[in-house]
């Protein structure tokens, strides 16, 4: 019981990953997509293989540090203010006045 191989489920000619599977073919999809985001990684692996979602790609993406060196999520941007309409209008009156 050493090299052999696990039967292959098919299912409608593409190959069913299993959940043990799931992180290494991710990581096969993203070494040939040449760094892609999970979209890319899902619309690639679609035709070869059954029950790979984007759920699924996108979570062992985000919990492995390999993947967000090449796709950084950048949450660090700036909290929008508020700007009243009044103080706009009052700056622009005063530029016209002078």
């Amino acid at each position: 019981m050493g090299n052999e191989e696990s039967p292959t489920l098919y299912f409608n000619g593409r190959k069913v990953v299993k959940k043990s599977e799931v992180s290494g073919v991710v990581a096969k999809t993203f070494k040939e997509t040449k760094s892609a985001g999970y979209k890319k990684l899902k619309q690639r692996s679609h035709d070869s293989y059954a029950g790979l979602t984007e759920r699924k790609i996108r979570q062992v993406t985000s919990s492995s540090i390999r993947y967000r060196v090449h796709n950084a999520a950048f949450t660090n941007k700036a909290v929008p203010k508020p700007v009243r309409a009044h103080h706009v209008q009052s700056q622009h009156r005063s530029i016209w006045l002078t």
